[in-house]
């Protein structure tokens, strides 16, 4: 495996020392969980800026990562800056993008809240020295959009304060911030404020009082907010109209749908959210059931439940497909699949090999604090880690060498679930790793299923009188070994054993440059006399080395 970045210069000469003795005694190390990009209080690969800290990490809608950094230069310290890459598959490691500067008489003191798209870096920006820091400027690039005192469109107010600016394709800009009449949510593109404090609510007792945590999907057709309105009650909406889940909204303090499976009680607390490009949203909230906890909802479905709330796995992103991230711990969980844990090794010189002496630790308050993001593909984050020859955890920037693989080569048709079942895989694509999941979503639940793969697509519409179409083609092996039935998050999981894909005539191994092509299959309504079958989209892998 090539590198894709410089490897972090090693400070303790023993650590390295060590390393070269280890190499030449024992085998070659197994392919790592983690790469280490960087880590807090070690220079950076390939300059003299030492990183100090990092945060507030965004992904990019067209790839690859931006974040809020503190740096130490030959020159300075403590400074504020940007760091990212903004590689499609965020595969060049990190660098400092911005630091401040005089932007149109803004004088810049700290950078913060960063995001991009097609190249270029939106930012806000302080001009105080003030700890607490207060961003009073709007930025892409050397660009000033807005700053505190400027016009609001034409809506008669004036910008105060900035909390986030968030560009998506086709130039479109959001700014969340406060206004001379409060907080709100504007799209500067197109001069329209999306929502606002002092906006009627449907339902709610009283208008907006609060605009708080937002998302705008991927491709920025859709937003999601959580709004104060009425008494106190907070509320999701999604493109100006309260979410609704299982027929009910999604309120504090209204009660809870019976179809989501939780008992009778009602929505307490409103946590992390995500809008994908179906405007379909996925949050997680605790709850006053007799269930408790705080589960994650998809849609209309419970996709996440644990019921203590130390035990609560806390919803942070997701991969294209809707496909949830989430932390217990110190472990990284996609869906109901644990993809990193206590016991994850790193890369730390990039030459793609598990190096001795890494590993996950926690922070002073005794957390890993894993914060991740998902970029295209693949995953960056922080977490805290063991460094040879460091005293104490230092935060780590690190890159998950999993990732999704293949590409959408045939739609699904919708199942009884209103949605077509939609297939990815995760892992790496290695005919050699032997490390690659098949994940189905958005199933009916209780229905039995199974995965399909060919080394050829093909169109076979309504197969058996199925309601959805065959995409593969040639010799289709089933597997049938690995047969599941459908959780009632709707989801299951096919761990291929790339060394013995089945096939009609025996079980064959895939090998480096293979294209290989996977369907799910699985029965509809199950059950009765309406029962039928249908199948997920179609996806091809091509296998590495």
């Amino acid at each position: 495996m090539e590198p894709h970045y410089l490897p972090r210069r090693v400070t303790a000469l023993g650590s390295l020392i060590l390393a070269l003795a280890a190499t030449s005694t024992a085998a070659a190390a197994p392919q790592a969980d983690l790469d280490l990009l960087a880590v807090s209080g070690e220079v950076l690969p390939g300059t003299a800026t030492t990183l100090v800290g990092i945060g507030d990490l965004q992904s990019g809608a067209d790839g690859g990562w931006v974040a809020r950094a503190v740096i130490d230069t030959p020159t300075s310290s403590g400074e504020s800056a940007i760091l990212g890459d903004l590689s499609s598959d965020a595969s060049h490691g990190p660098s400092v993008l911005r630091r401040p500067t005089l932007v149109a008489g803004f004088s810049q003191t700290k950078l913060g809240s960063p995001d991009f798209q097609g190249g270029q870096i939106g930012y806000l920006a302080s001009e105080d020295t003030a700890i607490l820091t207060r961003y009073q400027g709007a930025f892409i690039g050397d660009q000033l959009i807005a700053r505190q005192g400027d016009a609001i469109g034409t809506t008669g107010r004036q910008w105060g304060t900035f909390g986030r600016i968030v560009l998506r394709p086709g130039g479109r800009i959001y700014l969340r911030g406060g206004s001379t009449q409060g907080g709100l949510l504007y799209a500067q593109h197109s001069e329209t404020v999306l929502v606002s404090v002092g906006d009627p609510v449907a339902t709610m007792a009283g208008p907006i009082t609060n605009v708080g945590r937002f998302d705008i999907s991927p491709n920025g057709e859709h937003w999601a907010a959580v709004v104060t309105a009425g008494p106190g009650n907070d509320a999701i909406l999604v493109d100006g109209a309260v979410l609704m889940v299982g027929g009910a909204p999604v309120i504090e303090r209204r009660a809870i749908s019976a179809t989501l499976g939780l008992g009778t009680g009602e929505w307490l607390e409103l946590l992390s959210l995500d809008v994908d490009n179906d405007g379909r949203v996925t949050f997680q909230a605790t709850t006053n059931t007799p269930i408790g906890g705080a589960p994650t909802i998809r849609g209309d479905r419970v996709i996440q439940l644990e019921v203590g709330p130390s035990e609560a796995p806390h919803y942070q992103d997701s991969l294209p497909g809707s496909l949830a991230v989430f932390v217990s711990g110190t472990d990284l969980v996609l869906e109901d699949q644990v993809i990193a844990s206590a016991s994850a090794t790193f890369d730390a010189d990039g030459d793609g090999q598990a190096d001795a002496g890494y590993a996950i630790a926690t922070s002073t308050v005794g957390s890993p604090d894993w914060q991740v993001v998902s970029v295209s593909e693949v995953l960056v984050g922080t977490v805290f880690v063991t460094v040879p020859g460091l005293s104490g955890g230092r935060q780590g920037l690190v890159r998950l060498q999993r990732r999704l693989e293949g590409d959408v080569t045939c739609a699904g048709v919708p199942n009884s679930t209103g949605r077509a079942s939609s297939l990815t895989s995760f892992g790496r694509s290695g005919a050699n790793s032997n490390d690659l999941t098949l994940y189905c979503v958005d199933l009916p639940d209780g229905c039995t299923a199974y995965a399909i793969g060919s080394r050829q697509s093909g169109s076979a519409p309504n197969p058996g009188g199925s309601t959805g179409n065959l995409c593969l083609g040639g010799a289709i092996g089933r597997f049938l070994p690995q047969m599941f039935t459908v959780d009632q998050a709707g989801r299951g999981t096919v761990e291929l054993d790339l060394l013995a894909l089945p096939q009609p005539m025996g079980a064959v191994a895939a090998t480096a440059g293979d294209i290989w092509f996977f369907q799910v299959w699985h029965r509809d309504l199950c059950s009765g006399p309406t029962a039928t079958s249908n199948f997920s989209n179609a996806i091809s892998v091509q296998l590495t080395n």
